[in-house]
């Protein structure tokens, strides 16, 4: 049996925008699944990570490593090509990377 998630953790952008995750775990046919989906107030999708262990593996350590690489990409400034503007720009929390 796996142990019930953590808390939600709320993690800062570089733009200052917060962004609330919640943790999922769950066991796949393939092993233990730790997932962080971010939630948003506009119903839009936000971030979502996940690390994929074995059935018997440390459940903490894996929440650990989700939360760690969910705090390098959210603390990452993205750039995309603004075309109606001829030049590159920072994404914002509202038009993500390729969008």
């Amino acid at each position: 049996m796996l142990p019930d998630p953590p808390d939600p953790v709320v993690i800062r952008g570089p733009d200052g925008h917060r962004h609330t995750l919640r943790f999922r775990l769950w066991r796949a046919s393939t092993g233990v699944s730790v997932e962080l989906h971010e939630t948003r107030s506009d119903e839009r999708e936000g971030y979502k990570f996940a690390v994929l262990g074995a059935h018997d593996g440390d459940v903490e350590e894996m929440t650990s490593r989700v939360l760690a690489i969910a705090h390098d990409e959210i603390g990452r400034s993205y750039l995309r090509r603004d075309r109606q503007l001829g030049r590159w720009t920072v994404a914002t929390a509202t038009r993500w990377p390729g969008g």
